[in-house]
């Protein structure tokens, strides 16, 4: 069986994740992302976007660059404290990657 067709398992992590819902696929980061805080909440997540920066050089190498807009583009991570889904809690976050296709 192929890992194509096989819905991606829970990670562990610490603390462990009260939800997830895993999808078909992989993720890669690009060379290009940047690390995108909403500029509306660049005071609260100033030390968010640096801790994150600093988890992805670790893991992955990629020294991604922290800029501050009101949006971001394909393949940049986004930062903000602007949600709809009121079950997050004070604590919870999301995270939603998107479908994209990469030319052959």
């Amino acid at each position: 069986m192929s890992n194509a067709n096989v819905n991606n398992a829970a990670p562990l992590v610490i603390p462990s994740l009260l939800e997830w819902t895993g999808e078909i696929g992989t993720f890669q980061l690009k060379d290009s992302a940047q690390i995108v805080v909403d500029s509306l909440f660049s005071t609260e997540l100033k030390h968010t976007a640096a801790a994150l920066k600093d988890d992805l050089t670790t893991v992955t190498g990629h020294d991604a660059a922290i800029i501050y807009a009101n949006s971001a583009q394909a393949g940049d991570l986004f930062l903000t404290l602007s949600t709809d889904d009121g079950g997050i809690g004070d604590e919870g976050y999301l995270l939603e990657l998107q479908p994209s296709s990469s030319p052959a």
